[in-house]
């Protein structure tokens, strides 16, 4: 009898202490659709930074169809910050949330230097969701941020403010240089000592210079790509700017994916006080040196074709100048390692390369598939599963800007050149519009925004709404081909 029993014991205790050590949630209300873990280490507080609405929440995320609410608030915390935890008590719970106490198992690791928020930055860089939903992972007290600066504003005393748990341990870390790959632990310490050389200077001209290499960094942005649209209309009209819009579509999704593919971080990643701007995504390869390249051959390859001046050479060699101080930008700017920009080029020539080679066939067809709204039709088709599948917010807004292009294609088809010497003051209006367009997405982002699914279609809606304009404005003073 007694041997029995001891074996009923041998086989049971495991599952008694099993159980025991599982916390055991409280009555959940019913139309709880959300699970957040509140993490507190050296009296501080972790917060992510979301990507849609730039707002600071806890981790956490929505529930899935029969998923527990604690195991849901630890997968989402593993897929927003990189950080395995276990979901203890219930703090509190609010019309649809309910936010546990949770503790990592191994601790948090983040980084001495405070960002100018206060904030220290954890290395997340690994997390699935980083650079898709979150765009940082912070660790700061609880009463730094101000209600409206939270996700959900009226929740923020309940869900953050007044919860007594004890704190996890805590490692800080000067840098992550070690975890980066062997190519980019040389690059790093590059980087810092230009930066550093820069800031020693008076405080005014290392302002300025930065300010300056911020400048020459944007113009092969798709900000500056839209700002060569009233150039390119005015110049060349409608078809070579469709083109163009084609190719530099095409050179952005190919990098874009390359980065997902690589998912290499930035050099301010693993060492956030190279951070001095505010870019979201991977590194390598970079886009703007690769998008740079191919719309600067685009040009010249057209320019060449139309206008046979001997000027375009001298133009040429200041372009190619830009292009370069571009990519040397964004490597003072903490933005891309030295490798990155060369990848750029590289991948930038040989889309250049294939696009010069289809345009100067003999065939009719070949000079004209870029026109074709099939061709449209079908990448913007493309481009919106990529962006589904992929989660990528970047993917998605390049979707809403060939949208935009999809719509306007019957007549920008029809505009050969204009006939009203207005560039200059479009070229101004493009960029009063887009300033205020951009500074305003904040604040109606804020409102329409509750969701994944909203934000991508708010950040889409967005770059839409902006090239549509853009185009529009284009195209005033044009006349259609008859």
């Amino acid at each position: 009898m007694n041997k029995y029993l001891f074996l009923l014991l041998f086989f049971i205790a495991p599952l008694m202490v099993s159980a025991a050590q599982q916390p055991v949630p409280e009555s959940i209300s019913s139309n709880i659709k959300g699970a957040l873990c509140y993490i507190q280490s050296d009296d501080q507080v972790v917060f992510v930074k979301e990507v849609f609405t730039q707002k600071l929440s806890l981790p956490g995320g929505t529930i899935d169809l029969n998923e527990a609410a604690n195991k849901a608030a630890e997968r989402e915390t593993w897929e927003e910050t990189g950080l395995i935890v276990t979901a203890k008590e219930i703090l509190t719970q609010t019309e649809t949330a309910v936010v546990f106490h949770c503790e990592p198992a191994s601790g948090v690791i983040a980084f001495t230097a405070r960002n100018h928020h206060g904030f220290h930055v954890l290395p997340a860089w690994f997390a699935p969701d980083f650079g898709i939903e979150t765009k940082q992972v912070l660790l700061g007290y609880a009463d730094m941020i101000k209600p409206q600066e939270y996700r959900y504003p009226a929740q923020y005393h309940q869900q953050v403010l007044n919860h007594d748990v004890p704190n996890a341990p805590i490692q800080y870390i000067d840098s992550a240089i070690s975890a980066a790959p062997l190519m980019h632990q040389f690059e790093l310490p590059v980087i810092e000592k230009i930066q550093s050389t820069i800031s020693l200077l008076p405080k005014w001209i290392s302002a300025f210079i930065f300010d300056v290499l911020k400048v020459f960094n944007s113009t092969a942005s798709i900000f500056g790509v839209l700002f060569l649209m009233p150039i390119m209309i005015y110049y060349f009209g409608g078809k070579p700017s469709l083109q163009m819009a084609y190719v530099g579509i095409v050179t952005v999704t190919i990098t874009l994916l390359i980065q997902l593919g690589l998912k290499f971080p930035r050099p301010f990643i693993y060492l956030p006080p190279l951070q001095l701007t505010d870019i979201l995504g991977f590194s390598t390869p970079s886009i703007r040196t690769a998008l740079s390249i191919v719309l600067i051959g685009y040009l010249f390859h057209i320019w060449k074709k139309m206008y046979e001046y001997e000027s375009i050479w001298r133009c040429l060699v200041l372009l190619i100048g830009v292009t370069l101080i571009q990519g040397l930008s964004s490597i003072m700017l903490g933005e891309q390692f030295i490798s990155d920009v060369l990848f750029g080029y590289v991948i930038g020539l040989l889309i250049l390369w294939h696009y010069i080679r289809l345009d100067d066939k003999q065939s009719v067809a070949a000079k004209l598939i870029m026109l074709q709204p099939a061709l449209w039709w079908g990448s913007l088709g493309g481009l919106l599963i990529l962006a589904y599948s992929l989660h990528s917010i970047q993917l998605a807004n390049l979707a809403g800007i060939t949208f935009a292009f999809v719509i306007s294609l019957p007549s920008l088809i029809k505009v050969p050149h204009l006939t009203l010497p207005y560039l200059i003051v479009k070229m101004v209006a493009t960029c009063l519009i887009t300033y205020v367009i951009f500074i305003t997405q904040q604040h109606w982002l804020t409102y329409i925004t509750q969701s994944s699914i909203s934000g991508y279609f708010a950040q889409c809606g967005f770059w839409f709404v902006l090239t549509y304009i853009v185009i529009k404005i284009s195209c005033i003073g044009s006349y259609p081909k008859k």
